[in-house]
């Protein structure tokens, strides 16, 4: 049963990707049919005497794709506006296939299997991301609903908008303001701090908006913090930043912390200050884009890191690495960019499938830096040069998964002289510091103590205000339960593409090579000292990202 669910979704993966982005395909629900097949899915390793290292790794793959493939195509249906019934199946069976794969971490089997394959023997990569996905002891069932409860709560908190905007101080009120109706809290509050002209009058107003929901956002949160301590301690851990960050690059929060602290960015607008300073600034108007004309721009750049793209017909484009077929682009007209994968690629059974969705005009230079970071997502996952699917679908180092598309989307933004306008270049710091700001809240929340150290006080006002943050201000935001200590990847993950964009020691084409194909299957500490000499250590690293410079910024072309 499994390799003809692989086979089927092999050959309907791009099917239904065109008939969920047709939605008058008559006589076809590609979510009821997806979702019957999962329901199918059962796994078990067979008998695996007498088999050598590769032999065993053919038999996970066996085993494993389909369930991997129909996980995917799971994945990219729940991106889609549904019915309540169709997010419900996915739901059932995402939650089925979960089920069947801790079942099967959780053998005699697979303990077997993963002894087996080693640390030295040609799968040695496979047996490190397997042990990535071995179980840990799991969380206790009272305490896991009790986590997932006060996750929502949380959550709720955070999202309601049906609140009063009343300003009681008359010297504040603006004609529009008590009494405007609309069904959100967040749109009026950013009108307000728009119009009013008064600095302090601003400020108070969105003091207290930060305040909204504190009661029950901080009830929340503290359930969850003592289960996650919890879990960390039960583990073996002294606090759930150390155990969240024990599969990572930097490996400890001290050095996350390290990195943070020097990142030194100059202060940004107070946060009531921000919305009167972008309208203010310059910006450029842009006429729009052909897409075809787009693409097309970027896809000559990319001929000089040996990929070609072709346009096939009913708005697909193909790309090739060489003689290398990677996978198949569809395209389909919509508002936001954005890519979505729909089959990883599988050196010697698969090709990649993925779907971009952007509009059929692209204007100025924010939406056009959003359409390559498509691309550079979309490359990022087709050109993963791994026999085995679990290592072409992300990086061993969580906080640096995404390194190979954050340096592609570097590199063709610079390679097509794009630059930011004053009013995109406010907004991408002030994003920054603010980003900045939340990932230190985070590494300390979780921490041992979960207290703000004095030393850091003036680190977590990133902003050139010498107004007091509101305490509640520094939970305003879901990535502190959804990504927790880890909040800062994105930080270290840009910064590491922006030095490797100025200080690689291969070519570009050689660069890509490494960062994004691995067709040796080099663990990432490997690829770095590969591109970068010297030391590559966590902390080592953190020190040249922060200093910004390097004795052996040399270009070797290889």
């Amino acid at each position: 049963m499994r390799n003809s669910i692989s086979a089927l979704l092999l050959g309907l993966s791009l099917p239904l990707a065109q008939a969920g982005a047709n939605d008058s395909a008559p006589g076809l629900d590609p979510v009821a049919l997806l979702s019957q097949q999962c329901l199918t899915i059962s796994l078990s390793l067979p008998e695996l005497k007498d088999q050598d290292s590769e032999q065993l790794a053919a038999t996970w793959e066996r085993t494993t794709l389909g369930m991997h493939n129909v996980l995917d195509q799971v994945e990219f249906y729940r991106q889609q506006p549904l019915a309540a019934e169709g997010h419900q199946a996915l739901l059932g069976c995402q939650l089925h296939l979960a089920d069947e794969f801790a079942k099967l971490t959780g053998t005699a089997a697979f303990s077997q299997l993963l002894n087996a394959l080693g640390d030295t023997s040609p799968s040695s990569a496979l047996a490190r991301r397997l042990q990535g996905v071995a179980p840990l002891a799991p969380m206790p069932e009272d305490d896991k609903v009790r986590l997932h409860l006060a996750e929502a709560g949380f959550r709720q908190a955070l999202a309601r908008q049906d609140y009063q905007l009343e300003i009681s101080d008359q010297a504040c009120q603006l004609p529009e303001t008590n009494g405007e109706i609309s069904p959100s809290i967040d749109k009026r509050m950013a009108r307000y701090l728009l119009k009013q002209t008064d600095e302090q009058c601003r400020y108070q107003a969105w003091s207290a908006y930060q305040e909204r929901h504190n009661t029950l956002a901080a009830m929340a949160l503290t359930e969850i913090r003592a289960l996650r301590q919890r879990e960390a301690r039960r583990l073996g851990y002294s606090d759930y930043a150390s155990l969240s960050l024990a599969r990572s690059y930097l490996k400890q929060p001290a050095v996350a912390m390290a990195f943070l602290t020097g990142l030194g960015d100059k202060p940004q607008p107070a946060p009531w200050n921000i919305a009167r300073d972008l309208a203010a600034s310059q910006s450029t108007k842009a006429e729009p884009v052909p897409l075809e004309r787009e693409l097309d721009s970027i896809g000559k750049v990319l001929g000089k890191l040996g990929i070609r793209t072709e346009w096939l017909q009913g708005n697909v484009i193909r790309f090739w690495h060489g003689p290398r077929l990677l996978g198949d682009l569809v395209w389909r007209e919509g508002n936001a960019i954005r890519f979505s994968p729909l089959r990883i690629p599988v050196v010697g059974h698969q090709f990649a499938q993925g779907q971009l969705t952007a509009p059929a005009g692209v204007a100025g230079y924010s939406k056009k830096a959003a359409l390559i970071r498509a691309i550079a997502e979309c490359l990022e996952l087709f050109a993963a040069g791994g026999k085995h699917y679990l290592l072409n679908r992300g990086g061993e180092e969580s906080d640096l998964a995404r390194l190979p598309s954050a340096w592609l989307t570097n590199w063709l933004l610079r390679e097509l002289g794009d630059e930011p306008d004053e009013r995109v270049q406010l907004a991408t710091n002030y994003q920054r510091a603010l980003h900045r700001f939340r990932a230190i809240e985070a590494l300390l929340f979780y921490g041992s103590d979960g207290s703000n150290d004095r030393y850091l006080a003036p680190l977590l006002n990133p902003f050139d205000s010498r107004q007091p943050l509101p305490a509640a201000f520094a939970h305003q935001f879901t990535g502190l339960i959804s990504e927790g200590p880890a909040y800062y990847d994105r930080l270290l993950t840009d910064s590491l593409a922006t030095y490797l964009l100025k200080y690689s020691l291969l070519s570009p084409e050689a660069t890509f090579a490494e960062l994004a194909v691995n067709e040796q299957q080099r663990t990432l500490p490997e690829r770095l000292s590969t591109l970068l000499g010297g030391d590559v250590s966590p902390m080592a690293l953190v020190s040249r990202l922060i200093a910004g410079t390097d004795k052996q910024a040399v270009t070797v072309a290889r």
